[in-house]
């Protein structure tokens, strides 16, 4: 592999010399089939490979960025028409270069008409932690859009990732970097970052994919997430354009749908009997409250806990948000950062909880909320609540935190 760039090298590689575009799938599992390509370049002197990165480094240098990415979407768009595909084109838009690509737009559009490829069918890929000036980035997205291509941002999640970006842009595609997928599943906080920028992207009607997939644990974990698309070696390589028709992905695809399935079936059964469980102590709990007198209810909601060590904390609320017992936590309770975390006590409102709205306008259902960081502790916790009407006393709001792991 080169490792420097000479100018004889640099030459040899624009005059397409040992020098080609290749072709990654994008692959949806919804589809079990291709939806897209990226073009990366794939260049060589005398049989040693080129890293692209090296090659724009130098042509940075001399200040001709503009002539090389010129050249590998020349390639890309020619390659591309003649391989009869009908599937998207991802371009690289090189994003120190967002003047030129304003200046020049309406050649760029031209050249693309001239080989009769459909507009909507070419995704401008933009680099987002490249771009240094969001003025002209959105200028240069507006006028591509116009034009009627499709618009993806790049890299999402990478290190110097802006998500202003994904604001500013409205990109109909965004690429989660790498960086966050490999060996997510891991990580309980990439995955959670997956499932953020999965769900912004449903919501503002981007679609997500999940860039450098290597390993079937890897997309099934993001399919969890609500990954559907797909692109890395775990489906392919780059390679030459008329190749990419001829692969079939359906194997692939069905395998990790087939996985998926059971993953989330065996989740769910777990789940459903870990809430069954729950369900039972809380009902035990709401009748072991409705049983003591006021004047006795810490004590007897302390023993409670002590005989219940799933329980991490319990406390009251009245009908109006006002928290009318203080909150008993285990004896051995750990507390991350007392600065940060710290119980609610007795006469604070929790009017603004969605456990004390859902328990007063659902009086005769249990709420049971999602694993949630707990503001009193900084611990993993699971919320039941529920409306109890003693005879002879005021309504009031039963709550109990579960230990989460």
């Amino acid at each position: 592999m080169i490792k420097q760039i000479s100018n004889a090298i640099y030459l040899h590689v624009l005059h397409s010399f040992e020098t080609k575009v290749c072709f990654q799938p994008i692959v949806s599992i919804s589809k079990c089939a291709s939806i897209g390509q990226e073009s990366l370049l794939r260049a060589s002197y005398n049989g040693e490979s080129i890293p692209p990165d090296l090659l724009f480094s130098y042509s940075a240098k001399i200040n001709e960025v503009a002539r090389l990415d010129f050249m590998c979407q020349q390639l890309a768009l020619s390659d591309y028409s003649k391989s009869g595909q009908d599937t998207l084109l991802f371009i690289n838009m090189e994003t120190s270069l967002l003047e030129y690509y304003l200046e020049n737009a309406a050649e760029i559009v031209m050249q693309i008409d001239a080989l009769q490829i459909e507009r909507t069918k070419i995704v401008i890929e933009i680099n987002e932690k490249k771009a240094t000036n969001d003025s002209l980035l959105l200028e240069l997205v507006n006028l591509y859009r116009h034009y009627g291509f499709v618009i993806a941002l790049d890299d999402v999640g990478a290190g110097y990732s802006n998500l202003n970006r994904i604001v500013l842009a409205r990109p109909d595609i965004i690429k989660i970097d790498r960086s966050v997928i490999s060996e997510v599943q891991y990580n309980f906080y990439k995955q959670e970052v997956i499932k953020a920028i999965s769900d912004l992207g449903q919501k503002i009607g981007a679609i997500t994919i999940a860039e450098g997939v290597e390993t079937e644990p890897e997309v099934v974990t993001c399919v969890e997430c609500g990954v559907d698309w797909f692109q890395g070696y775990y489906f392919s390589p780059a390679i030459a354009s008329d190749k990419v028709i001829e692969l079939d992905f359906r194997e692939k695809c069905s395998k990790i749908s087939e996985s998926y399935q059971k993953k989330f079936i065996s989740e769910m059964s777990r789940y459903t009997n870990m809430i069954a469980v729950r369900k039972k102590l809380f009902e035990r709990l709401e009748s072991f409250s409705l049983k003591i007198t006021f004047d006795k209810t810490h004590d007897a909601l302390l023993d409670f806990l002590c005989n219940n060590s799933e329980l991490e904390c319990i406390y009251l609320i009245d009908q109006f948000g006002i928290q009318i017992t203080e909150t008993l936590f285990q004896p051995e309770s750990y507390f991350r950062n007392r600065t940060m975390f710290s119980p609610m006590k007795k006469g604070d409102n929790h009017v603004s909880k969605p456990f004390f709205n859902y328990a007063v306008h659902h009086p005769d259902k249990i709420y049971i909320s999602d694993k949630y960081i707990s503001l009193a502790t900084g611990n993993y916790c699971q919320t039941f609540s529920r409306m109890l009407s003693p005879e002879g006393y005021d309504s009031f709001i039963l709550c109990a935190d579960f230990k989460m792991y």
